[in-house]
């Protein structure tokens, strides 16, 4: 093993085409300690570009359903035989792309099928051979060397680590010293065959790489230039963060910051390995480190993030508090569903637990009866009674000082409070690094402009109100006022010709 390994992954941006192919090998042959390469599956070439996983997933669903696939099949086979002949690679390479795509995804194929996991994964297993051939790199299959546990039954079932050291020193590290390239997203679960991580989850390849093989950094390349304080989708220039911790960014992952899969985080963590968050499109640029604890400690907040799609079932019930093993109870409903519990904020006589709605499609009715079963409502009393509540977002205020910083909440639920957003549920553990909150839909990007003002102030404060607005999918144009009436005034005719449009009271420029 050479004396000092980086473990580099490359997002679906990084190898979407030829020309990002080739930007990403340069940036590998600039560093000699970059000899291990994860890659995901192409990704969007322009905003109106499907991902290769994307096609994948729906030939899948097609394929089951008995539906013609052929438009799907085509764009992906297309989209490899491009990256072969703009990459120049041989007859040879060129054979073995189209073969295994025709064997794996070919409509005219009619067998028992492939398992969906193995036909998703596709993408990074043929990306990774042609990056492999363009580089002159090894090429490792990744259901070779990652393997999970076979007596884990859950929808993730955790990494085997004992074999997956062992079949990485087996494998892997006798030809690190040539380079290898390993395709991301999956691995291989005993008696089942590939499995794959969540979406996103060439992240964790790569950190479960980067532990084996004990390297010294983690590089995880993308097309964005490392974290932001904020979602830069909503606050236009949102200030970049060079130093997070592990335990930081994993909230932050896990909230809505889409930069890196929150899953990644406690492979590299366990092992102190840093992860270095860096752009492809931008390489000079230093990124965001993650570290067990940053060189600065400062008082103020680390980020910002926010997740919609969020449901509340809420019980209301007299004398709660004393029923031994109560909440337990509510929860195992949830359990046995399959459905996971985000946060359960609860009362001397309430009680709510917070889940995704897509979760709970399909399983509504059957959850409805089962907790009033369990509760055994007092039909005579105006206190006791189950209710369901929607258009729940959860906004999540991140740093590792928050259970050292007096006042933090408070600056925060006062910020909410003067700009007329209601905080439906509140959550914060004892010893944690952030502070949940759950607010209307309508409110969310209101909600992340008036934090961004309140602890960044770098939205300019010459003037009173701001109105954000937004057309298509497009960014944000953040238009000041001096004045209220200008700026509903303002609101409304952007609101008429079709934009969305969200107007924000700022407080005044320090002297």
């Amino acid at each position: 093993m050479p004396r000092e390994l980086i473990v580099c992954k490359f997002g679906g941006t990084s190898v979407a085409n030829a020309r990002q192919i080739i930007r990403t090998g340069e940036i590998i042959k600039s560093d000699p300690r970059r000899k291990i390469i994860v890659v995901s599956a192409p990704g969007k070439r322009s905003q109106e570009d499907q991902k290769v996983t994307d096609l994948l997933q729906i030939r899948y669903q097609k394929w089951c359903d008995g539906e013609n696939p052929i438009p799907e099949y085509e764009m992906a086979k297309q989209r490899f035989l491009d990256l072969c002949h703009e990459l120049n690679l041989d007859k040879t390479a060129i054979a073995f792309v189209m073969n295994h795509l025709h064997g794996i995804i070919s409509p005219s194929v009619a067998t028992a099928g492939p398992t969906e996991d193995y036909f998703v994964s596709r993408g990074e297993y043929l990306n990774a051979f042609i990056v492999a051939n363009y580089l002159g790199y090894e090429f490792c299959d990744a259901q070779d060397i990652i393997f999970f546990d076979s007596q884990d039954d859950s929808r993730n079932p955790k990494v085997d680590w004992a074999l997956t050291d062992e079949m990485v020193g087996r494998i892997l590290l006798p030809n690190i010293k040539h380079g290898v390239v390993v395709p991301g997203f999956y691995g291989t679960l005993p008696g089942y065959g590939v499995k794959t991580f969540t979406r996103g989850g060439s992240d964790i390849t790569g950190a479960v790489l980067a532990k084996s093989l004990k390297a010294d950094l983690y590089e995880n390349w993308t097309d964005v230039q490392g974290l932001h304080t904020a979602d830069p989708r909503i606050i236009a220039g949102a200030q970049h963060v060079r130093e997070v911790t592990y335990r930081e960014m994993r909230e932050l992952a896990y909230s809505g910051a889409i930069v890196l899969h929150p899953d990644a985080i406690p492979p590299v963590m366990e092992a102190g390995i840093p992860i270095n968050i860096k752009n492809t499109n931008a390489p000079t640029d230093p990124g965001t480190m993650v570290v067990a604890q940053k060189k600065e400690q400062c008082g103020h907040i680390t980020g910002i993030a926010s997740r919609s799609g969020f449901m509340a079932f809420n019980i209301t019930k007299m004398g709660m508090n004393d029923q031994k093993g109560f909440i337990r109870s509510i929860t195992e409903i949830f359990e046995q569903q399959g459905i996971n519990i985000e946060h359960t904020p609860d009362g001397i006589d309430r009680f709510s637990v917070i889940v995704r709605v897509e979760d709970v499609l399909g399983k509504g009715e059957s959850l409805l009866r089962e907790i009033e079963k369990v509760c055994e409502f007092n039909r005579e009393s105006a206190h006791d009674y189950l209710e369901t509540s929607y258009g729940l977002v959860l906004v999540t205020v991140v740093s590792e000082n928050v259970e050292h910083t007096p006042g933090l909440a408070g600056r925060i639920f006062s910020a909410c409070g003067n700009a007329g957003i209601n905080i439906r549920m509140i959550t914060q553990s004892t010893d944690g690094v952030s502070i949940v909150f759950g607010v209307n839909e309508a409110d969310e990007r209101k909600t992340i402009m008036v934090l961004y003002n309140e602890f960044f102030n770098k939205i300019s404060l010459k003037h009173k109100w701001l109105v954000a607005i937004r057309k298509d999918g497009g960014e944000d144009a953040i238009i000041p006022f001096d004045y209220l009436a200008e700026a509903e005034k303002y609101q409304v005719e952007a609101v008429a010709q079709g934009y969305d449009a969200y107007l924000c009271e700022v407080k005044k420029e320090p002297s």
